[in-house]
């Protein structure tokens, strides 16, 4: 049986194997088929593409052109792109010097002389890599085949892995044939005035003019070593951007040059060596279009929002920029209407204009002198602290929209711990109580971030910041995201608080346009001249965020703050028609010491203007971050200048020449109010009788809060104890209170605050105090005898006397509590009973006894 056993056992162990050699055949079989199937269909689809090598390609057949608006409003051609080319200057063969031949040859195909357009040792390398690595990483393309993909678009991110491979395939044969028809050089020349260099630099000149602000003959070996680098990832490897990663990329530029024998290890250490920082040295040099600030929106957005790259070519670009207005923009910046005549290294500035109907970008200010610095265009792309243009928009539209506020509000700009945040204003004086309209206007930071406390009490932090994300100020969403604290000094634009110009002016347009925010664009639609990509339609995306009634009241506040104010700097913008304009400054505070600059010296300056037509925001400050150094701040003079508004002003009187824009327009569910002005945190209360005139306001306040409260004074303190003597020389009573426990309360009101929590030095205008209304505290007595009141003194002081008509000879019941002198509020009574032997002590000769009275009934027990 053992035997038998171990022999069936073998019997399955050899039927499993020949099992499992026959799956193996099945399936070798299988892919045997399937290969011979898909090299079939393979050739079939390369035969089918083999005639598709195009030399016209190689220069680009249509150009994309960029339509912008005319005077009327039409629709014309304003900038053309040649496919490819972004601002490109082609240059020779015999013009490029050997350094920069070598370094592309080593970095991108150092076989590239010895090959037919497809190297295969080099493309089963990377094959074989591939399947190491299982990471796909390593194309294996020659020179010649990435020509082929920049110039006839072979390949993109959208194929799947078998449509990749396809290209690939097909990239071969096209190569193959452009290898038939073009020499070695013609082919590098085409492949080296193509790419991108990065920014809007395309081919080889323009890189190193971009990089080095010099002709591509001039470049040495670490410049060329950069250039042969940064075309794998322009952006990734952009000095301007990433600088540690451009150093890197060049060093490994320079070890593949060395391993490939391009130069020597005495070259290599020389250019390894060699700071890249000191030979950049281009955006200032660099030539770029025009209406480059256009070109980069256009291509920022398209990229990142459509995946489009408009340097192919073959489209037409309509865009909602106004020819003239952007032009004008340019002019500002380039100092011809004098505002930046002689300006000082690293001083920027940005703006952009916007439609606040439908959200369209008008106009786009990038900087000074701007040539198409990818790094930084300052009007969409350059996030600064807004300082107290932000006011508006996080505090007190929000404090309109849910507390209540009216536009005679009064707010105690006063000392306050706003738990271990103690602000204050600029130049550190307090102004005591104040309007919201001058507290606005000046600019004063104490009711603004009261406002934003108050409503974040009410609503809470997410709501407030779910509502500035709404808005389009993207500084919020990382507030919801975490990674930044809603604290309050992003209410006067500190903290963390940044914008764009373009976030602002968008933000400020919904004001405007009735609380609808609409996100802002440029592009209306693109027409895809090859037929191979359906046309782009913009969709208007909008959403309420503020009421119509609360972005109206603010609006009316804005309006009067230019009309109300002229000495101010949004003073500046008073015109003959409606404008609205928050001007803000931030500071450096303590930070800029390290670089010589002094405490608190302003860092950003901004003028943020709405017509019910436009918004326009415009920012002013240094490029502290070029070449990772502060380069300044804004002096007195600078800030004097009141440049932003100067150009806000400009464009706005510009655009409006020949059409004035419409007032703004005052929604219903608005009414006005008359109350008693003070400094109130729950409401607005009716005017008692008695008020002075001075004590009294109107203003306009959202409906659904004109409701107004009854004023009532304060609560009484207890009164502990009170003594009445009959003094018998002076024939009077003499009466003693415990002190009123507040002596302040004691005080007739006048018009200052003695005092504020936290803060008992503090003195400063208060408009409206209680006591105006029911005075101050005293000491009051009451006498009764035979059941009636001989009526009520007050006393201004604890200790004091009177006869109080007092009958001797007569027991009466002498009453004291404290009480506000014009109100008949009153604390609990503390009484004292004289007896009738006591009373007679009052009178001036022995009167005859007189039965003793019953007590007074309508006296109340003793405390």
């Amino acid at each position: 049986m053992a035997n038998k056993k171990v022999k069936d056992q073998n019997t399955q162990s050899k039927s499993r194997k020949r099992k499992i050699i026959d799956t193996i055949g099945v399936f070798a079989l299988a892919c045997v088929v399937i290969a011979s199937l898909f090299g079939y269909l393979t050739l079939n689809q390369i035969l089918a593409q083999k005639d598709k090598f195009d030399e016209s390609l190689l220069h680009g057949d249509e150009p994309t052109t960029i339509m912008m608006k005319d005077e009327n409003g039409e629709d014309v051609p304003a900038i053309q792109l040649s496919s490819g080319d972004g601002i490109r200057e082609n240059t020779t063969y015999d013009q490029v010097p050997q350094v920069v031949i070598d370094a592309f040859l080593a970095v991108e195909d150092s076989r590239f002389f010895k090959h037919n357009g497809f190297d295969l040792p080099r493309f089963l390398k990377a094959l074989l890599e591939n399947i190491k690595t299982l990471s796909f990483g390593q194309g294996g393309s020659t020179l010649t085949m990435q020509m082929i993909d920049v110039t006839h678009g072979t390949t993109d991110e959208s194929q799947n892995a078998i449509e990749k491979l396809f290209a690939k395939v097909q990239e071969i044969f096209l190569a193959l044939e452009a290898e038939s028809s073009l020499s070695k050089e013609e082919i590098l020349m085409r492949y080296l005035n193509y790419i991108n260099f990065g920014g809007v630099a395309r081919g080889v000149q323009k890189g190193a003019e971009y990089y080095f602000g010099k002709d591509i003959s001039e470049v040495t070996l670490s410049e060329a070593a950069f250039l042969a680098g940064v075309i794998n990832a322009p952006n990734a490897y952009n000095p301007y951007l990433n600088y540690e990663n451009a150093v890197e990329r060049r060093d490994t530029a320079l070890g593949l040059m060395l391993q490939h024998g391009y130069i020597s290890q005495e070259e290599y250490d020389l250019a390894i060596n060699t700071e890249l920082a000191f030979q950049l040295n281009g955006t200032t040099n660099f030539e770029g279009d025009p209406l480059q600030s256009v070109i980069d929106y256009v291509r920022d957005y398209c990229d990142e929002e459509l995946g489009i790259d408009i340097y192919q070519g073959n489209m037409v670009i309509y865009t909602t920029f106004d020819l003239e207005t952007q032009q004008l923009y340019e002019a500002i910046m380039n100092g011809e209407y004098g505002y930046f005549e002689d300006a000082p290294l690293g001083l920027q500035s940005g703006s952009a204009l916007i439609d606040i109907s439908d959200g369209s970008i008008a106009a786009i200010a990038g900087g000074l002198n701007y040539s198409g610095d990818i790094r930084k265009n300052f009007g969409y792309s350059v996030e600064r602290q807004t300082g107290s243009s932000i006011k508006p928009l996080l505090d007190y539209t929000l404090a309109f929209e849910y507390l209540g506020w009216s536009t005679d509000q009064i707010i105690a700009d006063v000392p306050q711990d706003f738990g271990d945040y103690i602000p204050q204003n600029a130049g550190g004086a307090f102004h005591g109580d104040v309007t919201i309209l001058e507290a606005l206007a000046r600019s004063w930071n104490i009711s603004a971030i009261t406002a934003l406390r108050d409503v974040i009490n009410v609503v809470g932090q997410k709501k407030v910041a779910e509502t500035m994300v709404s808005l389009g100020l993207d500084t919020f969403q990382d507030v919801l995201d975490g990674e930044v604290n809603l604290d309050l000094g992003m209410a006067i634009g500190g903290s963390e608080m940044a914008a764009t110009p373009l976030q602002m002016a968008a933000a400020y347009a919904a004001l405007g346009n009735g609380g609808v925010y609409v996100e802002p664009y440029a592009i209306t639609r693109i027409e895809f001249l090859d037929g191979e990509q359906e046309d782009y339609v913009h969709e208007v995306v909008s959403r309420q965020v503020f009421s119509p009634q609360a972005s109206y009241l603010m609006t009316e506040l804005l309006v009067q703050a230019v009309s109300n104010y002229p000495s101010s700097f949004q003073g500046a913008m008073r015109s003959s028609y409606q404008v609205a304009t928050k001007t803000g400054t931030s500071d450096w505070a303590d930070a800029g010491a390290a670089y010589g600059i002094p405490t608190r010296a302003a860092k950003d300056k901004w003028t943020v203007s709405y017509t019910s037509k436009y918004s326009i925001a415009t920012w002013m400050g240094f490029d502290n971050d070029e070449n990772n150094v502060p380069y300044g701040y804004l002096t007195d003079a600078m800030m004097n200048q009141n440049i932003p508004t100067k150009i806000n002003k400009l464009i706005f009187d510009t655009i409006h020449a020949n059409n004035y824009p419409d007032d703004f327009v005052q929604p219903s569910g608005i009414v006005t109010i008359t109350h008693i002005k003070g400094a109130f945190d729950n409401g607005h209360f009716a005017v008692p009788d008695g008020t002075p005139a001075s004590m009294i306001s109107t203003g306009k306040v959202i409906s659904e809060f004109a409701t107004l409260k009854t004023l009532t004074p304060d609560e009484i303190s207890n009164l502990n104890s009170f003594t009445a003597v009959v003094n018998e020389n002076a024939k009077t009573v003499d009466f003693t209170f415990t002190p009123y426990p507040d002596s302040e309360a004691l005080n007739e009101f006048d018009g200052l605050y003695h005092g504020v929590d936290g803060f008992p030095d503090y003195t400063g205008t208060k408009v409206f105090d209680k006591k105006a209304v029911f005075g101050p505290i005293v000491y009051k007595v009451e006498v009764f005898q035979n059941g009636t009141s001989l009526g009520v003194t007050s006393f201004d002081t604890d200790t004091g006397s009177d006869t109080f008509d007092i009958t001797p000879g007569v027991e009466a019941r002498v009453c004291g509590y404290y009480g506000y002198q014009n109100d008949s509020s009153k604390s609990n009574q503390v009484c004292v009973t004289l007896s009738a032997s006591e009373t007679r002590k009052l009178g001036s000769s022995q009167t005859p006894e007189t039965p003793e009275q019953p007590t007074d009934p309508t006296d109340e027990t003793d405390d």
